[in-house]
């Protein structure tokens, strides 16, 4: 039904996929939503030659994606059966990068539910969101907003003629602050 719906009404888009096996995936990093963050997440693991596998739900995504040469496998996080399919069990950590919170806390209670070792980093919309993802069992919990403002605090700070290392170390009191709130 799902696949006959995506060819519908997106033609071009890739089918439900059988997601691939390779033989010797392990140690790798999954990206859950490979949007603008998850795509980010991937250059920064690229750069440090850390494997990845990426995934995403939006058939037109994925096409687009494809057509740039990107590899990104179409699937619903929440389910184990496609976490498996991308060898979770053998994963070095999971990157939630998608911005709907009520399926972020479902993916991250999945994931540990099935594989408790595994370490979780998720977005957050808010501290209240990062708060609550801490309690499904979120490794870390980074909420968006408020890393925002740290990032471009710390540039005005040095901007302004604040020496680099005393702004690092106010930032990263100030971020420190913010994670024992959640």
């Amino acid at each position: 039904l799902v696949a006959g719906l995506a060819e519908r009404f997106f033609p071009d888009s890739p089918q439900i996929e059988q997601l691939a096996q390779p033989e010797a995936m392990q140690g790798h990093v999954i990206i859950v939503g490979f949007g603008r963050v998850g795509q980010g997440m991937a250059h920064l693991l690229d750069s440090q030659q850390i494997a990845f596998v990426a995934l995403d739900s939006k058939p037109e995504r994925i096409a687009a994606l494809r057509a740039q040469n990107k590899a990104v496998h179409f699937g619903d996080a929440s389910r184990v059966e496609v976490l498996e399919g991308l060898h979770a069990g053998h994963a070095a950590a999971v990157v939630i990068a998608i911005d709907r919170p009520g399926e972020v806390e479902t993916i991250v209670r999945t994931i540990k539910a099935a594989w408790p070792h595994l370490p979780v980093f998720a977005r957050a919309r808010d501290t209240a969101h990062a708060a609550a993802l801490h309690r499904a069992g979120a490794t870390l919990a980074s909420p968006e907003a408020i890393e925002a403002t740290l990032d471009l605090g710390e540039a005005v700070l040095e901007g302004i003629g604040v020496p680099h290392d005393a702004a690092r170390r106010f930032i990263e009191e100030q971020r420190a602050a913010e994670r024992a709130k959640a």
